[in-house]
């Protein structure tokens, strides 16, 4: 896309700018919305993997309030004798998400909820990267203006300060809590932060990308189906933003 086509978007996405700032803004991370993982073929899979006794640790990155990805995960490990000898570690940003995710599944002793970001401020991508990225690449992203995505990261980095997060990374704070890798890992949080949350996770048995066809997970599928350390084992690009599940190559 050239630059004078870019910035023609950006000037007809100009009236939605505001709202998105004013209208929403930072107070959108303490809205509590409705899980989307539900009732399709990705949460079929993520249901199946789970009832696989070979597989005891997961971790959830974006498990909002706890009704779609996540409901997945637990109600097949309720499913399992040895529940007690899993875990799941569910990162959600937002306090007031958070919240609603600790009183779903706060009593089950498998369940660890880290209200944290997944990863350090400093570990997010600059504005040139995103620049870069929406010029070059053909995504999703382009239902949107380059103006309101730049607003996107503006917004998720001032509401992580305001809440004192983001100064440690909580897969760091994982990694020194449990000291193993994960045998399942979805990647399904924030829009800008998937590529350094698959650097930490990349070890995984089973990797599950929501949003391939974004940002978020965009290069992370491209760079699992371009490796030699995982396959493909179930794709769908037009499911709602994409999703792909890869198992690593014994």
């Amino acid at each position: 896309m050239t630059l004078k086509r870019v910035l023609r978007k950006i000037y007809s996405n100009l009236i939605s700018l505001p709202k998105l700032i004013f209208g929403f803004g930072i107070k959108q991370y303490d809205q509590i919305i409705s899980g989307q993982i539900r009732e399709d073929e990705f949460s079929k899979q993520i249901k199946l993997i789970t009832s696989d006794k070979s597989n005891s640790f997961f971790v959830e990155i974006g498990s909002s309030a706890g009704g779609g990805s996540t409901k997945q995960f637990v109600d097949s490990l309720l499913e399992r004798e040895d529940r007690d000898l899993c875990l799941i570690v569910c990162f959600e940003a937002s306090a007031p998400r958070s919240i609603a995710l600790k009183n779903l599944y706060g009593d089950y002793k498998f369940v660890k909820i880290y209200n944290q970001s997944s990863v350090r401020l400093d570990e997010y991508p600059s504005y040139r990267s995103i620049v870069s990225f929406y010029l070059k690449t053909k995504s999703n992203m382009h239902r949107y203006g380059l103006l309101v995505v730049l607003s996107w990261l503006r917004v998720e980095k001032k509401y992580l300060r305001k809440n004192g997060l983001g100064f440690t990374s909580g897969l760091e704070s994982m990694k020194n809590e449990f000291g193993e890798d994960p045998d399942v890992v979805l990647i399904d949080g924030s829009e800008f932060t998937g590529e350094v949350e698959l650097n930490y996770l990349s070890s995984a048995k089973y990797i599950l990308l929501d949003d391939i066809n974004s940002f978020k997970n965009f290069g992370n599928f491209e760079k699992l189906n371009n490796s030699t350390s995982h396959q493909i084992i179930s794709l769908d690009k037009s499911l709602r933003n994409g999703y792909a599940i890869f198992k690593k190559i014994q």
